[in-house]
């Protein structure tokens, strides 16, 4: 039978390796304390993680259980890793000097605040990636051809 938690606390080690992200920020996006995450990036231990934990959890990552609840080998995940060509979800899309909160429990006075940045930042990053693909397509076409 196999050990579905070793299999479950293998993907969030990959993926916290993978993203790049200190524990601190990882603690944060999969919404468990540090020191609970400090225990499930520590391989070998008894992780001890409720079924409900996992889901909070997978649910933070934008991902179903049961998909890691699969070994990295199986059809499903090679299904995934196929559609991402491995460019991780979070990481491809948070430019330097942005992080990415979630879960977090405001006032509504706040919350329509933080909506209101939320709506400028995604338009600013638009215009940078309208920038930054002119600038590709302009170093295309200054480029030779052999």
């Amino acid at each position: 039978m196999e050990d579905y938690s070793k299999i479950f606390q293998s993907h969030i080690i990959r993926f916290y390796h993978e993203w790049g992200y200190s524990r601190q920020q990882f603690a944060e996006i999969i919404g468990i304390s540090y020191g609970r995450t400090y225990s499930l990036l520590s391989e070998g231990g008894d992780i001890g993680l409720t079924l409900n934990t996992m889901q909070a959890i997978s649910d933070s990552l934008g991902l179903p259980l049961p998909l890691l609840l699969k070994p990295l080998e199986s059809e499903e995940w090679q299904s995934v890793l196929a559609l991402w060509k491995w460019n991780p979800p979070y990481h491809s899309y948070i430019p330097d000097g942005y992080t990415l909160v979630r879960n977090v429990v405001l006032p509504e006075h706040k919350a329509v605040i933080v909506n209101e940045w939320g709506k400028m930042t995604a338009k600013e990053l638009k215009k940078l990636k309208k920038q930054k693909n002119s600038l590709d397509l302009k170093e295309e076409s200054d480029t030779p051809n052999e």
